[in-house]
């Protein structure tokens, strides 16, 4: 016998637990290390989506750099980095696209003008992503050296990238965790 409309409805979750089903499965394993205040957008809008390899754990095998900007306008988007290794969210970094336009250099203020600046600059710090030496002395001189003292083995590359306002964030893999650790932040 058919299910009714009724008996149907009764076996589907009800919509509260699909919405924390999906913010549970969207944070499993983020490691939010600095996450600047990103204006709510309307974040069901994708605006832009680019992504790229680069081996960022110093294995040989390739990793996967995602960029998305969500939202409707290129002033208000909310702009999420996402570092993948092995399949797996290593880490994510939220921020919004207002941080991107401090200082612009733009040809006039017209919202086309805008967007293509907020694009260009989107895949600037997507193409800005790259890994270099470890170089622990500049870590113990310039910033707290505890994030170094937390890694049970040092990893032989950093990952470095800018972003917003002049910010640059210097990451470091702990294998053991499986996951990126803010070793240095500037801004």
């Amino acid at each position: 016998m058919p299910p009714t409309m009724a008996s149907a409805t009764l076996r589907l979750p009800s919509p509260l637990v699909l919405v924390v089903a999906l913010l549970a499965c969207d944070q499993r394993g983020a490691q939010p290390v600095h996450k600047p205040s990103a204006r709510s957008a309307q974040s069901d809008t994708v605006w832009y989506r680019e992504a790229r390899v680069l081996d960022l754990t110093g294995d040989g095998r390739p990793d996967s750099i995602i960029l998305t900007a969500n939202g409707r306008r290129s002033d208000s988007l909310v702009v999420v980095l996402v570092l993948l290794v092995d399949g797996r969210e290593a880490y994510r970094l939220t921020w919004s696209s207002a941080h991107e336009l401090v200082d612009p250099q733009l040809p006039d203020t017209t919202q086309t003008s805008v967007d293509a600046y907020v694009r260009r600059r989107l895949g600037q710090i997507l193409l800005g992503v790259r890994t270099e030496p470890l170089d622990t002395t500049s870590f113990l001189e310039l910033g707290d050296s505890s994030a170094l003292r937390g890694l049970q083995h040092l990893p032989a590359q950093d990952v470095v990238f800018a972003y917003g306002y002049e910010s640059t964030l210097w990451l470091g893999w702990d294998a053991r965790a499986k996951r990126f650790v803010e070793l240095r932040y500037s801004d």
